[in-house]
């Protein structure tokens, strides 16, 4: 195993050396940079979504069009994204994302705005 981690570490190097090692930093050893993958997705899963953040993630360009989805749509309702109406209102993106059910939030939403993918048909 002391030979995979130093093959690992000697890939690790030249893979990102360039990227990290400048400036002040040129002659830190890499094990001294912090870990970014942890942070990156830790901040990414405690995230609040707002109204914008959903229609991003719908890859819906107008907020007035989502927005009236929302307001005219009684499952949007029941599923909690009413709160996202309000000025300060906000959902977690554990809710968003989790698929207690078998299916997502957001998989729900996309499908009740129509905003699936197209199937496609086979030629005659």
């Amino acid at each position: 195993m002391d030979a995979d981690a130093r093959q690992f570490q000697t890939s690790l190097e030249a893979t990102i050396s360039q990227f990290l090692k400048t400036g002040d930093d040129m002659h830190r050893e890499l094990s001294e940079f912090p870990e970014p993958v942890s942070d990156v997705a830790r901040n990414y899963l405690l995230e609040e979504m707002d109204l914008s953040t959903v229609a991003a993630e719908l890859y819906e360009p107008s907020l007035d069009r989502l927005r009236g989805k929302i307001e005219g749509d009684d499952l949007l309702q029941q599923l909690g994204l009413g709160v996202l109406l309000r000025q300060d209102g906000r959902i977690k993106r554990a809710f968003w994302e989790s698929t207690l059910g078998g299916t997502s939030v957001m998989q729900l939403t996309a499908f009740t705005l129509d905003y699936t993918t197209p199937q496609f048909k086979e030629s005659p």
